[in-house]
């Protein structure tokens, strides 16, 4: 759970850092730490 939302603010963070691969900051790689970002809640709500 705490790796998918590190994996998803780290992937946010970097894109808008211009570290990733591409010219300019890219949806593709916010789309993608969005999704990381889910499934740390959908981890998180399903925890007990």
């Amino acid at each position: 759970m705490g790796t998918a939302f590190c994996t998803g603010l780290a992937v946010i963070v970097l894109n808008y850092l211009n570290v990733l691969p591409g010219a300019n900051p890219e949806n593709r790689y916010l789309f993608l730490g969005l999704v990381w970002v889910i499934v740390g809640f959908a981890m998180a709500s399903n925890y007990r």
